[in-house]
């Protein structure tokens, strides 16, 4: 783990960052689809500053049902 601090950026979650996990919380419940908090702020997080987010988490897959093409999930 220690590893993985020396070389993983820290993001802050700003205001900013909120605002978006708000609004995907708010588009995926209008699609009935249900993502974990933690995740949406994840995504949110990664989407604002622009970065690539790699995980294996299904629930982040549920992101593109909801048109969200400007986060880069892989």
């Amino acid at each position: 783990m220690r590893e993985f601090a020396e070389v993983l950026p820290e993001l802050p979650i700003t205001g900013g960052v909120w605002e978006a996990a708000y609004d995907l919380a708010r588009r995926a419940r209008k699609h009935g689809v249900t993502i974990p908090a933690s995740d949406l702020i994840i995504a949110a997080c990664a989407r604002y500053h622009q970065v690539e987010l790699e995980t294996a988490d299904q629930d982040f897959a549920k992101l593109e049902i909801l048109g969200d093409t400007n986060n880069r999930i892989k």
